[in-house]
Formats: C-alpha cells, sequence, structure tokens
C-alpha cells in the first residue's frame, strides 16, 4: 500500500488537522493558487455556474511539483 500525503492551505480547520494527525495521515502545507480576477470575470460570463468551481481548483497543481 502506498502512503497517503494530504496537500492542504492554510484554509483547512483545525478540527480537520487533528482528524489528520489521528489518523497518521501525512500532510504538507501547500500556497494556494488563485486565478486571477480577469479570468474568473470571464468565466462567470462563459458558465455562471462552474465559475466558483474553477476558480478554486488550480491549488490541486501542487500534486506535480
Amino acid at each position: 500500500m502506498n502512503p497517503l500525503l494530504v496537500l492542504i492551505t492554510d484554509e483547512v480547520s483545525l478540527p480537520c488537522l487533528e482528524i489528520l494527525n489521528q489518523l497518521n495521515i501525512e500532510y504538507k502545507l501547500v500556497d494556494k493558487i488563485s486565478v486571477s480576477d480577469y479570468i474568473y470575470e470571464h468565466n462567470k460570463i462563459i458558465n455562471p455556474k462552474l465559475a466558483g468551481t474553477w476558480k478554486n481548483c488550480w491549488t490541486k497543481f501542487h500534486i506535480f511539483h
């Protein structure tokens, strides 16, 4: 079984961190990657329902670092 590493931002709550610690799950603090306001506003025009989803997904790219 491969070890699990959870990437977190400083927005993760203390209760969530406590659960990770209780389960002995390793985690790493990473910086949040935010999309520019220009791109966010453009995405809201194209598809308002998905704009919020895409605004907060970029941090996941840290997995490739």
